[in-house]
């Protein structure tokens, strides 16, 4: 008998959103492909937070009701480590030959270029005057390199592809890296990029904001300090050039130079 699900409102040719057990769900196309996943946990605190934003895609098992896992391995996975019980999936129709072609569709619009190493390659003028890439996608490249090493190792290690990776290049350089990291476990658009980075931008303004203020609000309290102590202190904050000057002025007849 098949199991329960909940079906979705509409239908297009077979293809079908469902809500399914886990414990329904079985196997997938390598099933090795976990074993040495460090970035698991990663992505589940993501889904933890933010839901799963993707739904698996799965076939049925007629003969014994239960599904088979087409595309969404990891995404299974770290449900799984979460202790869900439930998934959001699509269902589609067809037998192994279509779950094959599925699968293979999936891993290979997932394939990223390796734009970085094209890059690096690119820096050498004869192989950039015979690369038959367009002027615009060489500069594209060539301007990944300003990016700092250790942020490029975090590109490579999220193997993003370079629409994902250009909104690097006006993000913070101390949250680069992060950034970085948000991208590749959350499998960004490249607008979805560009929105994290002017998000990142605008909150890496709000820090130094509230940093200036936390000095101060220091600075305040030890000139208090000082005063308490019979010494007349006073706070001075005033600009100067393209930056704040914080002075603490200390007014004691008892003080000499």
């Amino acid at each position: 008998m098949k199991r329960r699900r909940q079906a979705a409102e509409s239908q297009e040719k077979g293809v079908q959103a469902v809500r399914l057990r886990l414990a329904d769900i079985y196997g997938g196309m390598i099933s090795s492909r976990l074993k040495e996943d460090a970035a698991l946990p990663v992505l589940a605190q993501s889904i933890a937070r933010h839901g799963l934003l993707q739904p698996i895609v799965v076939q049925e098992n007629e003969e014994n009701g239960r599904y088979m896992l087409v595309c969404g391995t990891r995404r299974l996975a770290a449900c799984r480590l979460l202790g869900m019980t439930q998934i959001d999936a699509v269902q589609i129709p067809g037998r192994k030959p279509d779950a094959a072609a599925c699968f293979l569709e999936d891993h290979f619009t997932r394939q990223t270029v390796p734009f970085l190493k094209e890059a690096a390659l690119l820096q050498r003028a004869e192989v950039a005057e015979k690369c038959c890439l367009p002027e615009g996608e060489i500069r594209r490249r060539l301007a990944m390199l300003k990016l700092d090493e250790e942020t490029q190792n975090a590109v490579m290690r999220g193997n993003l592809s370079l629409e994902q990776a250009e909104p690097l290049l006006d993000a913070p350089k101390s949250n680069r890296v992060e950034v970085a990291g948000i991208i590749a476990e959350r499998n960004l658009s490249a607008e979805q990029a560009r929105r994290l980075v002017s998000k990142s931008e605008n909150c890496a303004e709000h820090g130094k904001r509230r940093a200036v203020r936390r000095a101060t609000e220091e600075a305040q309290r030890l000139c208090d300090g000082l005063s308490a102590q019979g010494l007349h202190a006073s706070l001075s904050v005033c600009a100067q050039g393209q930056g704040l000057c914080i002075q603490i002025l200390i007014k004691n007849e008892h003080l000499s130079s």
